[in-house]
């Protein structure tokens, strides 16, 4: 209990649909927003959403990023983004990982 008290504290908005997207990604980075929506099974403006709260914020937002997620741009096709872990984001995904195994 005291790891989810932890993790409350730190990163207050980040919800069960946020920890399934950043693990997601970690487990399989390179995925683009469409891709990662499309596995979870969720809203793409959703995903977005969540995908900006975990990364670097939404525009005029930044202060409230948690900068768990980055965003950066896939060679193949430019106008889609290619998902990966931070530093920070892979040690708070191996930190839940150990919670979500049985």
């Amino acid at each position: 209990m005291r790891l989810i008290d932890e993790l409350g504290t730190c990163f207050p908005d980040l919800d069960l649909a946020s920890v399934r997207i950043l693990l997601q990604v970690y487990e399989t980075p390179g995925f683009c927003i469409a891709d990662l929506a499309e596995v979870l099974r969720i809203d793409h403006r959703f995903a977005q959403q969540k995908i900006a709260l975990m990364g670097k914020g939404r525009k005029g937002r930044r202060s409230a990023a948690y900068g768990l997620i980055d965003d950066g741009r896939n060679l193949a096709d430019r106008r889609k983004r290619s998902l990966s872990v931070t530093p920070h984001g892979a040690e708070l995904a191996e930190k839940l990982m150990t919670l979500t195994r049985g």
